[in-house]
């Protein structure tokens, strides 16, 4: 997919498409206006590495789409060529054969100048572990290209330690765009009543205390999503040190931790299975506003997921009445722990350094807001600036989904890729319109940038989920997730968990 000159003589338009569309486009028609710091003119080809999902501009155009074509419209004379491999799994053998054609340009001096990366699985990514691609010379030193275009990666505009993720002896190489963390949803009123002492959480452990203690006495639980290992500030594998901390006291603790709760205990629920059964008796509408109505009644204590588990309901809460409240689940530091969900790095092979530092700059700006980050699910922007607008353009984004007012040709496109016509009544709409809520009051959106302020870990990938290969065994399933399952399942105990991944681990890290 190229973006020549006809798509450059319409940039304009383009930029007044993305305003009407109410879709973020108002925050990247104000950013096309904004002066830069630099004088000389940025010209030249890009080839930008971007999921063929998120390149599509016919039934979804997502927001990294627009925020492309915006910055099409931004600099005229640099023209973008989108390189996108088969989304996800829809086509597995092209998908890979296509990877493998690129890693070989790429050993070979060549390439794309530019990688856009959303959450993917090891075997899915063009670099299975992005640290170690880091450390191997794969991307650019871009701080100081970066620099010229009015981005300080060292300034206080960015969520704490989220930069530094992508770092490698003071050089930033990997340039997050945004990020995900567990924290805690909760009714402030409710939990006031239920006497919880948020402040008594210190850590991990003396915050679960704390939570048993109170649901013992008011008999409420709390419902809890999500790996607590990934909530270490300590990262069990940690490349830039070369150091596996699978044994340390930390880590242990949690792991623990993690299988007593995935074993059940009394004063959390985590039965996915329920929660699967009660979306399909209630419907996702109905299921928020039952939670809604459950935190403000006290009858639930906490709900605990990532903020993308969590922003939709707090939406509805806010539409209920609001009173919601983030809290954070502290790490083993007492902080938070954020895992970089979208990133970007200039390749080290490309011939247009600053036209490629431009585009990275241009998806940080404070104006793109909901428009920089190539994912399907809902992250948090790293600028701190950007919150409040990034969450308001998520929320616009949804309500004016393409399916509910499509165009001929979208309507073409879907029958072309499903075999069936797209039929959604009116009901339905409405439905999804009032499932949606509102926007946070100043409360829970002060509460939110309170917990984010108290980042003090940052990882740019989970051990277990989208991290290192350690092979797999005969079935095709991962051994290090295999290992996982089978110790939280009590096949095999914590020290057999050791024993097993660390000399693994550690030869990961020789090689």
């Amino acid at each position: 997919m190229a973006y020549g000159k006809n798509a450059r003589r319409c940039g304009a338009l383009v930029a007044c498409a993305l305003l009407a569309a109410g879709c973020g486009g108002q925050a990247a028609s104000s950013s096309v206006s904004r002066s830069l710091p630099q004088e000389e003119p940025v010209s030249g080809s890009l080839t930008v590495y971007l999921e063929q999902s998120f390149a599509d501009d016919t039934l979804v155009n997502y927001p990294i789409r627009q925020a492309i074509d915006a910055f099409c419209a931004r600099y005229p004379e640099v023209e973008l060529e989108l390189v996108s491999p088969v989304g996800g799994i829809s086509d597995g053998e092209a998908r890979q054969a296509q990877i493998e054609a690129l890693n070989t340009q790429i050993l070979a001096g060549g390439g794309p100048d530019v990688f856009l990366f959303g959450p993917r699985f090891t075997s899915f990514n063009l670099f299975p572990d992005m640290e170690k691609a880091m450390q191997n010379g794969a991307f650019l030193e871009c701080g100081e290209l970066l620099a010229q275009f009015g981005v300080d990666c060292a300034g206080g505009d960015f969520w704490p330690g989220i930069m530094e993720a992508g770092q490698w002896q003071g050089g930033q190489y990997i340039l997050p765009l945004s990020f995900d963390l567990l924290l805690c949803l909760a009714d402030r009123a409710a939990l006031e009543k239920a006497d919880f002492d948020g402040q008594a959480g210190h850590d991990t452990q003396a915050f679960l205390e704390e939570l048993e203690r109170v649901s013992g006495q008011s008999g409420a639980p709390a419902q809890l999503y999500g790996d607590l290992t990934t909530n270490l500030a300590l990262p069990i594998l940690d490349e830039k040190e070369g150091k596996v901390n699978l044994a340390e006291q930390e880590v242990c603790r949690m792991l623990e931790t993690q299988k007593q709760i995935t074993q059940g205990v009394d004063f959390l629920l985590s039965d996915g299975g329920s929660y699967v059964a009660q979306v399909q008796q209630l419907g996702m509408t109905g299921y928020r506003k039952e939670m809604a109505r459950q935190l403000a009644q006290g009858e639930l204590l906490l709900y605990i997921d990532d903020f993308g588990g969590l922003i939709d309901l707090a939406q509805v809460m806010e539409a209920e009445g609001g009173g919601e409240i983030f809290l954070p689940l502290p790490n083993e530091e007492g902080g938070a722990t954020a895992q970089v969900e979208c990133w970007s790095a200039i390749s080290a092979n490309t011939r247009n350094p600053r036209a490629a530092a431009a585009l990275l700059a241009f998806l940080l700006e404070e104006g793109q807001d909901m428009s920089a980050y190539p994912s399907t699910l809902t992250t948090l922007p790293v600028r701190r600036s950007s919150l409040e607008a990034a969450l308001k353009a998520r929320l616009a984004h949804a309500q004016t989904i393409w399916w509910l007012d499509p165009t001929q040709e979208q309507l073409a496109a879907y029958e072309e890729l499903f075999g069936v016509t797209l039929a959604k009544e009116e009901e339905e709409k409405q439905e999804w319109l009032e499932g949606l809520g509102q926007d946070l009051g100043l409360q829970a959106l002060g509460s939110l940038e309170s917990v984010l302020g108290q980042i003090n870990g940052v990882h740019l990938q989970s051990l277990w989920t989208y991290s290192v290969d350690l092979g797999k065994n005969p079935d095709g399933d991962s051994l290090l997730n295999e290992a996982y399952r089978e110790y939280l399942g009590g096949l095999i105990s914590l020290e057999e968990l050791i024993d097993t991944l660390t000399p693994r681990l550690e030869l990961y890290l020789d090689e």
